[in-house]
């Protein structure tokens, strides 16, 4: 986004569900979970997938698609969501599309055969998938428990609509049979109120039973009779576990969870990623709020069973060896051209990393849902004491949060009145304190250059580099050629900036 502008994805209801599961979130197609996922996992890793799933009409760098990836920035062809979907259908193995099974000479000898199929994701996460979207109990809230995606035979499907109804998407599968369905004007103009389940399912429905009611049509596709062999059926790598976190819809039953899952997971503890169980205590003195702390002292606390609260997804991986890349040189180049900060004159910056945010955004969500979440050490959390002249609305604008997330992160001082008093203690988050004399060098801007442009060239958060400038920052954001920007090159490639 330009500067200035923020992304803030909605669902498609346009509500905010709090915490949910990845069962949840996916089958009721939540927009919020699916951009966070992306964010956490990476756009490059998330490219680099759905190549091996046969989308390769997704040919830009994940830094020109954006966290709207997650949604479909990228266009893909109908043909490559439908053999994506194939894959899931068939166990994880890839096979390009081929109109052909085999080719023989007049004498019988083969001529060509389909490529030997690759494993493009293990069979627990294909059937993981599939069970998610075949789940019609997951997907009543938002689509209702007779609606068209739900059929007499084991069905997976999901549904998709692009920005202003220009593209209505189904994609589908039962375990012999894959279909995908677009809909459109072929002019690109946008549909009026036409969505993926309005527009695009009622199609796929139609051919699915058409197929499946005629008993010429499975013969000629060469597909089963026995109704029981329609059934999906788990791979020995998944199992079955009657467990999930507190406040949370789960599947009925229990959730599946990979082999490879449950070995990186502490026995008997495979939601240790979302929940644990600790010794705590409040934290804030007056015990409201619902939020826990493990303390210090011994002796002291209840041992409770929390959802965890955490800005990355899933389990912690190490991090990769740094190389030089692109970042590296640009520092090198800018250090070598631009003039280091020498003068006194500029005020320390605070600066609150959008990890830091989202920890409070997320602990409001929770909290305000009757959540009982834990935030880690109470010796690592971080309190502001309220002064003289302070109010919701100047803190929050000063940390980066909007009034609401910052009241909901620390509802024991909310008041009828609305008025904070002085003395109260907020949890806040941490910020980074940016010395601008020692810790920056000017950039001097050159012709076409831009705020998004020279953030994402030093690798910098856009928040940072506007807070660093604020007597650059004019209406519009523009930049002119010769403006001189600070950019604090000693955090460029610190972790804590993210």
């Amino acid at each position: 986004m330009g500067a200035g502008l923020s992304y803030r994805p909605v669902n498609y209801d346009g509500r905010f569900h709090g915490p949910v599961s990845v069962r949840y979130a996916l089958a009721n197609s939540y927009n919020v979970p699916a951009v966070r996922l992306l964010q956490s996992v990476g756009g490059e890793r998330m490219l680099e997938q759905a190549h091996e799933l046969g989308i390769a009409s997704l040919d830009r760098s994940a830094r020109q698609y954006g966290p709207s990836l997650a949604l479909g920035a990228g266009e893909v062809t109908l043909l490559e969501l439908t053999g994506a979907f194939r894959v899931f259908a068939n166990g994880g193995q890839y096979t390009p599309a081929n109109g052909l099974l085999r080719v023989t000479d007049s004498l019988g000898r083969l001529l060509y055969s389909p490529p030997a199929p690759l494993q493009a994701v293990s069979p627990a996460t294909a059937f993981q998938l599939t069970d998610i979207l075949s789940d019609n109990a997951a997907r009543t809230p938002i689509f209702g428990a007779n609606s068209v995606l739900r059929l007499p035979l084991p069905a997976a499907a999901k549904t998709g609509t692009t920005t202003d109804f220009r593209d209505n998407w189904t994609v589908g599968y039962t375990r012999h049979l894959v279909v995908g369905t677009w809909v459109g004007n072929s002019d690109g103009t946008p549909m009026r109120g036409s969505s993926g389940v309005s527009g695009a399912a009622p199609l796929w429905r139609a051919f699915m039973l058409a197929v499946l009611g005629d008993e010429a049509a499975r013969s000629r596709f060469g597909l089963p009779t026995a109704t029981e062999e329609w059934n999906f059926v788990p791979p020995p790598d998944v199992t079955l576990i009657d467990i999930c976190p507190p406040n949370v819809t789960c599947r009925a039953g229990g959730e599946y969870f990979s082999a490879d899952w449950l070995a990186r997971t502490p026995p008997g503890n495979p939601i240790a990623d979302s929940v644990v169980t600790e010794v705590v205590v409040p934290t804030h003195q007056n015990g409201a709020g619902g939020s826990y702390c493990s303390p210090d002292e011994a002796g002291v606390g209840v041992s409770r069973t929390l959802v965890s609260l955490s800005s990355t997804v899933g389990l912690q991986r190490p991090k990769p060896q740094t190389t030089e890349g692109p970042l590296a040189i640009a520092l090198r180049q800018v250090q070598a051209t631009d003039e280091p900060v020498v003068t006194a004159s500029f005020q320390p910056v605070v600066y609150y990393p959008d990890s830091e945010l989202e920890l409070l955004r997320l602990l409001g969500s929770a909290v305000g849902r009757g959540s009982s979440v834990y935030v880690g050490r109470c010796a690592d959390l971080n309190y502001y004491t309220v002064q003289p002249g302070d109010s919701w609305t100047v803190l929050a604008r000063n940390v980066g949060l909007s009034v609401g997330e910052l009241q909901t992160a620390n509802l024991q001082a909310l008041r009828g009145s609305g008025y904070l008093l002085v003395g109260d203690r907020l949890l806040f988050p941490k910020g980074l304190l940016i010395n601008q004399e020692t810790e920056s060098v000017y950039h001097t801007v050159a012709e076409g250059e831009s705020w998004t442009s020279i953030a994402l060239q030093y690798d910098l958060p856009l928040r940072l580099l506007l807070a660093t400038n604020p007597d650059v920052v004019r209406p519009f954001y523009i930049l002119r050629p010769g403006d001189r920007l600070l950019v604090p090159i000693s955090l460029a490639q610190s972790g804590e900036l993210r």
